[in-house]
């Protein structure tokens, strides 16, 4: 039996065949110089249109200060509050909170938000784990402690807003 295979042969005088190595370092020369060209063209765009807005923008002297929102002017920071829970009684929680309370400029105010501070810690005390657990039993932490803060100052008390509670 005979094999056929075939020979190819290459002649000594005839070039190779596909991409030479000249060809592939054009090409990447080219496809850099576009990628130059596009990122320069892109940045000069950029810094045209930011030069644009810095010249719109109102100048330092020009600005006006805001006044600063009335909810926040009636905001009353109240002491952070550390205390152990009804049950189990080796859990504590800490509470930072602050109320939002009509006219906070009365000479009354520090000792209201003492005497809140006070009526939160003895609540605290009573509740368990279980009550607070989930997003409903914020909610109801929230109300209850909302509606002990509106009742200890016969109404100014108009918001309770709860920072941070951790249970440890």
């Amino acid at each position: 039996m005979a094999k056929n295979v075939a020979k190819v042969t290459v002649k000594e005088g005839e070039p190779k065949r596909g991409p030479s190595g000249i060809m592939f370092i054009l090409g990447l020369l080219v496809i850099t110089a576009a990628a130059l060209g596009g990122g320069w063209l892109i940045s000069s765009q950029i810094q045209t249109m930011a030069s644009h807005e810095v010249a719109k923008s109102p100048k330092a002297e020009d600005a006006k200060p805001r006044p600063a929102s009335r909810a926040f002017s009636n905001l009353v920071e109240l002491a952070p509050m550390v205390t152990n829970l009804g049950a189990p009684e080796d859990a504590w929680i800490r509470l930072e909170a602050a109320v939002v309370m009509d006219n906070p400029s009365q000479p009354d105010t520090d000792v209201l938000a003492r005497e809140i501070t006070g009526d939160f810690l003895a609540y605290l005390r009573t509740i368990s784990i279980a009550q607070v657990q989930g997003a409903i039993g914020l909610q109801h932490l929230r109300q209850d402690l909302a509606e002990r803060a509106a009742i200890r100052s016969k109404g100014r008390v108009r918001e309770l807003i709860i920072h941070t509670m951790v249970i440890q």
